[in-house]
């Protein structure tokens, strides 16, 4: 609390006080900075008089920057200096480089070049330069990538065809390591079954490509035997996150169906089966009656019934 004088000038002391913060911490090169005041005229704490100044350089403060004389030997005392290659040179170093080689001596300027050269493990240096023995002769490049004897192989840790997590693998990443992968048998004991109710309508934003959002949006809303149900409740070699595959995976499953077939038929097990049915759902639905099934044979898909009996086969990701 402060009291005016009688021409109702107020004069405080910016700095003193009790607070929380101290006004010698604040750093003055990381400004602007500003003065907000607020006033209540009777003392209390009804602030109705406020307004906000920036903090500005006088004249005497902007002087303050310079130096009006320097007197005697100036010693370099920046640490960074002290340690920079610039700290130790001399006056001889300066001449030196002054008088540095401007024409060459003995009218070659190719002579002095050395060409490096390898044959096998052997490296070799030109001009008398001596030969050694490189003892690391193969080099990483990268994931699943090695240079050998001046090759390069590339070895995907997972390819299509390969059995993996229960199924067949028919889509592998860029990276070699993530994919996707189609059950060895249908999905369930069942089979043909119906896609769903043809007077139900999901009314839900499907997806083209990803079948395990379409499979968990018409689980919520069907019940009983049914071509997506049958995916979720799938279970092999302990892996039970399987869902229906949608049009743009199934499309995917066609385009590499001889590679998965012939891995299928070489097994020799009774359980798996090639995929050689006629019509197999898709999870993507045409309207409330329809939903989109694939002609494996033809590879060409159409809308049917969601009541008629198609093949289900599930697929899941790694």
């Amino acid at each position: 609390s402060t009291t005016s004088n009688v021409n109702g000038l107020i004069t405080i002391k910016i700095g003193n006080g009790d607070t929380y913060d101290h006004f010698e911490d604040i750093d003055w090169s990381d400004g602007p900075y500003f003065l907000q005041t607020e006033i209540d005229p009777e003392g209390g704490i009804n602030y109705t008089i406020n307004g906000t100044t920036q903090f500005l350089s006088v004249p005497y403060a902007l002087h303050a920057l310079t130096a009006t004389s320097i007197s005697g030997d100036l010693n370099e005392t920046d640490p960074l200096y002290s340690l920079s290659s610039a700290a130790s040179i001399s006056n001889d170093d300066i001449i030196n480089w002054n008088n540095k080689l401007e024409v060459e001596k003995d009218s070659s300027n190719t002579n002095e070049i050395q060409h490096i050269s390898k044959t096998g493990s052997i490296v070799t240096l030109s001009k008398n330069g001596g030969s050694f023995v490189d003892s690391v002769n193969v080099y990483k490049s990268g994931r699943h990538i090695e240079v050998s004897n001046m090759e390069i192989n590339y070895s995907p840790k997972y390819k299509i065809g390969d059995y993996h997590q229960g199924g067949i693998i028919f889509w592998v990443d860029p990276s070699g390591d993530h994919g996707l992968i189609i059950s060895t048998e249908e999905a369930g004991e069942q089979q043909p079954v119906i896609w769903g109710d043809d007077t139900l309508d999901l009314n839900f934003e499907q997806s083209t490509w990803s079948g395990a959002f379409n499979t968990e949006a018409i689980v919520t809303l069907q019940d009983g035997l049914t071509a997506a149900i049958l995916c979720d409740e799938y279970e092999k070699d302990g892996y039970s996150d399987w869902f229906l595959p949608s049009v743009v995976e199934w499309n995917l499953i066609y385009n590499n169906i001889w590679i998965i077939n012939k891995t299928l038929e070489a097994d020799n097990n009774p359980d798996t089966k090639a995929i050689s049915g006629h019509h197999y759902w898709t999870s993507n639905e045409y309207d409330y009656e329809d939903a989109y099934s694939i002609d494996i044979k033809e590879g060409e898909f159409d809308w049917i019934n969601k009541t008629e009996d198609c093949l289900v086969r599930a697929i899941r990701e790694f």
